[in-house]
């Protein structure tokens, strides 16, 4: 009889690994207003040509209206689920009582049906093709972000120890902790970082946070301490922080911004409030105008950008009008 042979419905040298999937991933936690920065976000991505699609990550109080609106321009909507908090952990905790609902970032690492993703907050925009950023992490247990700026908060930065110490410009502020504590390891902003989804990582994550206490940042205090020693620091530019602009004016310039995060108080393009500090800054006005012409862009045509006048974007602000002007969720009614 002849030696058994060893049959396959595939041959050994078609079988490959999955493609990796990349994708961009924004956040809403309800109904507010912020679903225009999520909308202006996907049109900046269009605008720049990435390849990849962005992914907007909601809670259950996020409603169906909203996601019908966003997944008609092309987003990828996907609902996560609330993160089990201790007991101890209460709105009064933080520097604004929202941030308790940030904890939900955590749940980012359980969509594992994308490789890698690059987070972004709801109040950015990108200016340029960032789609090399997926080249940047390897593995699960690290990520990749942008130092943020502790010049005005310094006293909500858990460590820095109610110093001012500044990590951007440390021969401006150097680091003079009276008990020889050494110097704090890098603290990104977590209003934009890489990671690559890992089921073993989104439940180690979620356990280790019973560990940490409730510190005034939130979620970006827990994430740095649970990367630390394990973060990418990328440029300003990957993350242009508004209040760079008066903190670290010859470290930060419109020209060289990749992303623009409008994350100071009055800030946000659709509720700009002139009355707070700084927003009359140039580059803040031109930023604010930047986002403005983004959302007033028409990117679901196949030739892109149309004029602000064009009867196509007419006929799209039209039917967003409703839900910009008259949107109600748990009896609070948002006002464009």
């Amino acid at each position: 009889m002849s030696p058994a042979r060893r049959y396959c419905s595939v041959s050994d040298s078609l079988i490959t690994k999955p493609k990796p999937r990349y994708a961009y991933l924004t956040f809403l936690v309800d109904g507010s207003d912020y679903w225009k920065g999520a909308l202006a976000l996907h049109k900046s991505l269009q605008l720049v040509g990435s390849r990849y699609p962005l992914v907007v990550a909601v809670t259950k109080e996020v409603p169906v209206k909203l996601r019908t609106l966003l997944s008609s321009h092309g987003c990828l909507i996907r609902e996560i689920e609330d993160v089990a908090l201790p007991e101890s952990y209460t709105p009064d905790k933080y520097l604004q009582p929202y941030y308790i609902t940030q904890y939900k970032k955590l749940r980012f690492w359980e969509l594992t049906e994308f490789t890698k993703l690059c987070y972004l907050d709801a109040d950015t925009i990108v200016l340029k093709n960032r789609d090399h950023l997926f080249d940047l992490i390897d593995s699960p247990s690290e990520i990749a972000g942008v130092q943020d700026c502790t010049c005005e908060g310094y006293k909500f930065h858990y460590r820095l120890c109610n110093t001012k110490y500044c990590q951007i410009e440390p021969s401006r502020a150097p680091w003079t902790f009276p008990d020889g504590k050494p110097v704090p390891a890098p603290y990104i902003n977590a209003g934009f970082f890489m990671l690559m989804p890992n089921q073993k990582v989104a439940k180690d994550l979620v356990a280790k946070l019973w560990e940490f206490p409730p510190t005034g940042l939130a979620e970006q205090d827990y994430l740095n301490h649970y990367f630390e020693g394990r973060i990418k620091i990328l440029p300003l530019a990957n993350n242009l922080m508004l209040c760079n602009f008066w903190n670290h004016p010859t470290k930060v310039s419109v020209e060289t911004a990749e992303m623009v995060h409008y994350c100071v108080a009055g800030s946000k393009p659709w509720r700009f409030d002139p009355s707070k500090p700084n927003m009359d800054h140039p580059a803040v006005q031109e930023l604010a105008k930047k986002w403005h012409e983004i959302y007033g862009t028409d990117t679901t045509t196949p030739l892109g950008a149309v004029s602000p006048n064009s009867a196509t974007l007419k006929a799209v602000v039209a039917a967003e009008r409703p839900l910009m002007s008259r949107s109600t969720v748990g009896g609070v009614r948002v006002v464009a």
